[in-house]
Order: C-alpha cells, then sequence, then structure tokens
C-alpha cells in the first residue's frame, strides 16, 4: 500500500467523534447549514433540474432524498444532485492553497449515505470534519491545477473516505474505496477554461457522486488498483 494511502486509511479508520475539538465540531455545524442554505437557493437552475430529472426512484435498498424535496432516489445520484445544488451559484467554501478547492462538494455525499444507512449526527458530523480533513490538507501540498487537472479527483478522494467511515469499512476495504473513487475520476482543467459550460458546476458533484459509488463498491468486495 502506498503510504500515503496508508494514513488516509488509518485517519479513516481511527477518528473518532471524541478527537473533535469543540472549535471543530461547531465548525462542522456552521459548513453544513451554510451548505444546505446554498443547496436551497440553487434548487431551480438548469443543471440541477437536468440532474432531477436523472435521479430515479428507488424502491428497495438504500435510498436518500434531493434537498428541497421528499423523491428518495439511490445515495450516489442524491449525492450528485445535492453537490450540484451547492456547486452552482458559486456560492459554496473555497480553500486556495497550492491548489483551489471546494471542499463542501463532498459533503453532499457524507448527507447521502448517512441518511441511506440510518447514521447519527454525530457520526455525520464525524464524517464532515474528516471530509473537510482530507480535502484541504491535500490542496495545501499538490498543486495539481498548475498540471491540468481539476479538483474532481480530491473531491472523491474526501467523498469516498467520509463514507467509508459511515458504512464502517474496514482498512482493506477504505483502501480500495480510495482506489475505486480516484482511479476513474482523473478530471482534466478544461472545466474551468474557455468558454464555460454547465459542467463546470458539475465537476464537483461528480467526485461525490463518485466517492459514494466507490465505497459502496467497496463494501460489497469490488476491489481497485494498488498504489494510488
Amino acid at each position: 500500500m502506498d503510504t500515503t494511502t496508508e494514513k488516509l486509511v488509518k485517519l479513516a479508520q481511527t477518528l473518532r467523534f471524541e478527537d473533535l475539538t469543540p472549535a471543530a465540531v461547531r465548525a462542522a455545524k456552521a459548513r453544513i447549514a451554510s451548505t444546505l442554505a446554498v443547496s436551497l437557493a440553487a434548487y431551480n437552475m438548469e443543471p440541477v433540474r437536468i440532474a432531477r430529472k436523472l435521479a430515479q426512484r428507488v424502491a428497495a435498498g438504500p435510498a436518500a432524498r434531493i434537498v428541497g424535496s421528499l423523491v428518495a432516489t439511490t445515495p450516489e445520484m442524491a449525492a450528485f444532485v445535492n453537490a450540484a445544488m451547492v456547486r452552482c451559484l458559486d456560492m459554496s467554501d473555497s480553500y486556495v492553497m497550492s491548489a483551489v478547492s471546494h471542499p463542501a462538494d463532498a459533503f453532499s455525499a457524507v448527507l447521502a449515505v448517512a441518511e441511506a444507512e440510518h447514521c447519527s449526527c454525530r457520526d455525520l458530523l464525524l464524517a464532515t470534519a474528516l471530509i473537510y480533513e482530507v480535502q484541504c490538507r491535500f490542496v495545501e501540498v499538490v498543486p495539481y491545477n498548475h498540471h491540468g487537472w481539476d479538483q474532481t479527483p480530491v473531491v472523491a478522494l474526501g467523498a469516498a473516505l467520509g463514507c467509508a467511515r459511515l458504512l464502517n469499512l474496514d482498512e482493506a476495504q477504505t483502501r480500495h474505496a480510495i482506489s475505486l473513487a480516484i482511479t476513474p475520476n482523473i478530471a482534466l482543467n478544461q472545466t474551468r477554461t474557455g468558454t464555460l459550460s454547465m459542467w463546470k458546476g458539475m465537476a464537483g458533484p461528480q467526485g461525490a457522486r463518485g466517492g459514494v459509488f466507490a465505497a459502496y463498491l467497496a463494501r460489497e468486495g469490488m476491489t481497485g488498483p494498488d498504489d494510488i
């Protein structure tokens, strides 16, 4: 296992709610409130309407709702639609270091899985703190924008780790979730150059969707490539 992956797996496996400082808990709550407010404001935007049309109702299995409605769909599609609402107004949080990240994009992933798996509020707060810690630390040291890459794999990484924690994946499953999230979600920075398209606001949501899907795949026994 790559040493970076090993450290990420250990963090996701060992972090407990009791490890969070009161300031960290307050910050997580503030991020959740801000993210949900932005989501509701973007409910009727065209990219969000398109995403909602693709979110089919589910009759069985884990399900999560689309923010602002009672429609329940698969966790990965709920993550995609809800993250689209987070991003489309360009009012979500930003973290600018070696690269630019919008960590709230991954929140919709853990929100969807927390609802689908009937997790507690403490579980959701812990997963929220985890996705922020992972994404923000990553962009502090990896200047991916300058090398032609977009933030989608960073969102996918954070989402996969947060969802792995909520799903109680073991060490091996968490490692595979990381691999399955990053490998198919390497995205080009072309998303944010030239004539901008609707996809500018959807690249992060794609990472959230990919992180959820990766975590569920890993839970069912799917393996991913080594040394990610």
